[in-house]
């Protein structure tokens, strides 16, 4: 038999489970919560999916500053400063909608202090070499590119990718563009993948239209510098 396709791979997997479950999603953030990238970290880029709320929230709560990913980024990036926000106001401040009061919108234009030097994403798989296969939209890859357009990553940025235990494969079909984790956590394990390189995500503008761009915020600034660039 052939090997699957990604997008078989996806549908057989997802067949398997409920969209956006993760057994013991709880335990799996304490799990994180150990991990000596975590433990270092200043600024985390986490995912606004559901199942990373408490992700989000032991992140504040541990002093950290947040970062969280508008949907499709349209808005842009939300910044949080866990020194202006309550215990009681966190769960309220960790939702990723862009009119969030305890958030700021950072100017693309200037440096992000501190820089991200973590990122916690869910994936639909994940495998021991650190490649990961997604929803198919692209949002982790998207991100990445983003971030590092922006100058806003860590030299030392770490991935790490928080998923069930039924999820972590021996192997996924792979693209030369695609992201990879560096650890992988879940409700069991936290498991340190072959990945070493820092990401090297690019935007690729070729496969974007013209409305994509003009309706997403980041995308439409990046685009219009790059512009600049070779003019």
């Amino acid at each position: 038999m052939p090997p699957l396709t990604k997008e078989a791979l996806r549908q057989e997997i997802l067949s398997r489970k409920q969209a956006g479950d993760l057994p013991d999603a709880g335990r799996t953030a304490e799990r994180l919560r150990k991990l000596t990238p975590y433990r270092k970290a200043l600024c985390v880029l986490c995912s606004p999916a559901r199942e990373l709320q408490q992700v989000r929230l032991n992140t504040l709560a541990d002093g950290k500053k947040l970062l969280l990913p508008t949907p499709f980024l349209q808005k842009g990036f939300l910044f949080l400063d866990p020194r202006g926000i309550s215990p009681s106001k966190r769960l309220k401040a960790v939702q990723p909608h862009p009119g969030n009061p305890f958030a700021a919108r950072p100017p693309y234009q200037k440096p992000l202090a501190p820089p991200v030097d973590l990122i916690v994403s869910d994936a639909v798989a994940a495998a021991r070499d650190g490649s990961l296969l997604g929803d198919g939209r692209g949002h982790l890859d998207l991100q990445v590119a983003a971030l590092r357009e922006l100058r806003w990553l860590h030299p030392a940025v770490q991935i790490v990718v928080v998923l069930d235990d039924d999820s972590v494969l021996e192997a996924l079909p792979v693209e030369a563009y695609d992201v990879r984790a560096h650890w992988i956590v879940t409700p069991s394990a936290a498991v340190r993948t072959s990945c070493i390189e820092p990401p090297g995500a690019t935007i690729l503008w070729e496969r974007l239209d013209r409305k994509t761009v003009r309706r997403n915020d980041v995308l439409f600034h990046l685009r219009g510098r790059s512009i600049d660039k070779r003019t």
